[in-house]
């Protein structure tokens, strides 16, 4: 069986060149918006890697935004600005000569709501975390949790941390509604689950990971959440990477058109941002 939503052709779809922005804005953070040429691909061969200089604008609640400029590799633009709170609705222009002139638009959500967060172990290496949360019924909320764990060597005092993985299986094509198959992407190399709170009825999520900290007497374990509220732009883009990552009829020329989606009004790229909270470190033992 083969199934496809739309037709198109690639030499149809434009020739111009235009104007790339990515940028996820974090409460509270440093904020960077990167800014490069897209080639369309059907002039892929002939590459223009010759710098752009673009007219920048970023405004937050209608006030104009200071900040500094640095060039990047492929000829692109970085913009580095200070941290935003949450509330904070930002606009953003960019016009380069020869390109569309692009927009873009995003609030800075809340803090994740108010919740609690219990741990369990399945067996040896995979574990479970439920998180329960307050959410306002009248609006339409998207969310995204990391689990992350530290460990500490008590004889040297090294200490690092990192993302556990989703659990095996998870990505599998499986025509069962309750399976379990999460939203899970990457971001800044962490493993994020995400969902939206109409997913779940009762204002709980469950994440299933594989733990890969080290074993052994001499190391201390801990593990923690951050809890993500994202604004839909953000959300909707961390989407469509799942939809590249894990569409397993890729291999096979398959493809769903939603991996496209972006909210750079006549370009291409993201701009959308989040807040982030983090809960208190549990430490691992032997019951967890």
């Amino acid at each position: 069986m083969t199934g496809c939503r739309y037709s198109f052709e690639l030499s149809d779809i434009g020739l111009e060149s235009r104007l790339c922005v990515r940028s996820f804005v974090c409460a509270d953070s440093s904020v960077t918006v990167t800014v490069h040429r897209a080639i369309p691909i059907t002039d892929a061969a002939n590459t223009d890697t010759s710098r752009i200089s673009p007219m920048f604008s970023l405004k937050c609640n209608g006030s104009e935004v200071e900040g500094s400029q640095s060039d990047i590799d492929r000829g692109g633009v970085k913009y580095n600005m200070e941290a935003f709170k949450p509330g904070d609705l930002l606009e953003l222009s960019v016009e380069e000569e020869g390109m569309k002139r692009v927009t873009a638009s995003t609030v800075i959500p809340d803090l994740f709501p108010d919740c609690t967060t219990e741990f369990h172990k399945y067996d040896q290496w995979n574990r479970g975390a439920l998180i329960k949360y307050e959410d306002d019924p009248e609006t339409e909320d998207f969310y995204g949790a990391i689990v992350m764990t530290s460990t500490t060597n008590t004889e040297t005092g090294l200490t690092w941390s990192g993302s556990e993985p989703p659990a095996s299986g998870h990505d599998n094509l499986n025509i069962d509604y309750n399976a379990y198959s999460p939203v899970v992407t990457q971001l800044n190399g962490d493993y994020m689950f995400i969902w939206k709170d109409s997913d779940e009825e009762d204002n709980e999520y469950e994440i299933r990971y594989i733990h890969n900290g080290m074993s052994g007497e001499i190391y201390k374990k801990f593990t923690y959440m951050k809890l993500f509220k994202l604004s839909e732009e953000m959300y909707r883009t961390l989407c469509a990477w799942y939809d590249q990552g894990y569409n397993i009829f890729t291999y096979i020329g398959f493809f769903s058109p939603s991996a496209c989606y972006t909210n750079i009004n006549n370009g291409v790229g993201y701009f959308g941002s989040c807040s982030v909270r983090y809960t208190e470190p549990v430490e691992i033992t032997n019951e967890f």
